[in-house]
C-alpha cells in the first residue's frame, strides 16, 4: 500500500467515455495495437475474475481497445501498489 493512503480510493480505470471500472485487483494488457495509442485489456475486480456466490468461476472483464493513456494514468497513480 502506498505511504500516502488517504490520498488513493481503490485502483480504477476509464474504459470508455462513461464506463469507469473500480476495485481493480489486477489488470493484465493482453494485445497493444501497432500504433500503440490502445490496448485490449483483461481486467480482475472482486467480482471479475472471483467466485460467485454458487462458488463457479465468474471470467474476468475482457475490453477490447481501452487507450493507452487512461492504463498508464492508471500505472502512475499506483506504481508503488504494482508487483511486477
Amino acid at each position: 500500500q502506498p505511504e500516502n493512503w488517504d490520498r488513493y480510493g481503490s485502483p480504477e480505470i476509464e474504459l470508455k467515455f462513461n464506463w469507469t471500472v473500480r476495485g481493480i485487483k489486477k489488470i493484465k494488457v493482453s494485445n497493444v495495437t501497432a500504433s500503440g495509442k490502445s490496448a485490449d485489456v483483461e481486467i480482475y475486480t472482486n467480482y471479475y475474475g472471483a467466485k460467485d456466490y454458487d462458488g463457479r468461476d465468474v471470467k474476468p472483464l475482457v475490453e477490447k481497445r481501452v487507450r493507452m493513456g487512461n492504463i498508464l494514468a492508471l500505472v502512475s497513480q499506483y506504481k508503488s501498489w504494482i508487483n511486477a
